[in-house]
């Protein structure tokens, strides 16, 4: 019995150990969001190459090549300017936790669009304001929170074409 009781409160001990450790590690754990590790790639507001080898975004199609951009709006819209020579792109936004929030796919080479929160687009509502509500751009994208990031990927079955895709990828800003 006195063994018995001995691991009983040594597993006690142990259980409670860990579960300490694991409370204290949470904050640690809940700061690697999707968006942290694109910005870690580099500068936001400009598009990074992203491949197989470094990707914070998933399984990437071996017949596209991608991009990422990771934004942080703090109040104000953003912009986003393709030049492109594809046969087919798609853009996808998604906010910082990596929920989708916009998708859309083409095959226009010139391409702009506006990144607004929801915020932002009630404000502008609220103080009817037709020209700040209006956009220079084909698409305005709402986003639900200030940080959030863009993935753009470019259709390329040869090889032949994507370093010249990638070029123009790496020319995209989302500034």
């Amino acid at each position: 019995m006195n063994t018995l009781t001995l691991s009983t409160l040594g597993g006690l001990c142990l259980g409670g150990i860990i579960h300490i450790v694991a409370v204290l590690a949470v904050p640690v754990v809940t700061d690697r969001t999707p968006w942290n590790g694109i910005a870690g790639l580099g500068p936001t507001g400009q598009f990074h190459l992203v491949t197989r080898d470094d990707t914070p975004v998933g399984v990437l199609d071996p017949a596209m090549v991608h991009a990422v951009c990771a934004f942080d709006l703090a109040g104000e819209s953003n912009d986003l300017a393709l030049d492109l020579d594809a046969n087919l792109w798609t853009l996808s936004v998604f906010d910082a936790l990596g929920r989708s929030v916009f998708a859309l796919a083409g095959r226009e080479s010139r391409f702009g669009m506006s990144l607004v929160t929801v915020q932002e687009e009630e404000e502008a509502a609220d103080e009817n304001a037709p020209e700040a509500q209006a956009s220079e751009r084909d698409f305005a994208a709402r986003v639900p929170d200030d940080k959030g990031f863009i993935v753009l990927r470019a259709y390329s079955p040869h090889l032949a074409e994507r370093d010249a895709l990638a070029d123009s990828l790496k020319r995209a800003r989302c500034t």
